[in-house]
């Protein structure tokens, strides 16, 4: 499938993620729980699958990504699963108005911060 094709499957056009992402869980829902420590997503399904089991396809609607970069390899506490930490630091980083985190390396997480929209690839549905 050709970028263009992807881009007019995805209900959100002012997305900055365009193409679909992807969330695993062992647990089963129709709607997401916004945990004050964001929802963790990749770009990668085999990623995801990977550590979670379950994978759900979704395309989510983010307008302000904040990027890291090399700054990055020093956030390896957000993997330690300190949530209180984490929670406080995505709240600062939506106060100035992000929406997602993208961490590089292990599998390219991403972090959707606050009420992004997100509706299932498959099934349209909003999650």
């Amino acid at each position: 499938m050709r970028i263009n094709e992807i881009a007019q499957l995805n209900p959100f056009k002012g997305s900055v993620l365009q193409d679909v992402v992807y969330h695993a869980t062992n647990e089963t829902f129709d709607k997401f729980l916004r945990a004050a420590h964001g929802i963790y997503i990749s770009q990668y399904s085999d990623y995801a699958e990977l550590h979670y089991g379950k994978v759900i396809p979704l395309y989510v609607n983010v307008s302000n990504m904040f990027e890291p970069g090399s700054d990055a390899l020093e956030l390896d506490w957000v993997y330690d699963r300190d949530y209180d930490k984490v929670a406080m630091w995505l709240k600062k980083l939506n106060r100035q108005g992000y929406d997602a985190v993208r961490m590089y390396g292990d599998g390219d997480s991403i972090i959707l911060i606050g009420s992004v929209d997100i509706v299932h690839a498959d099934t349209r549905s909003e999650m």
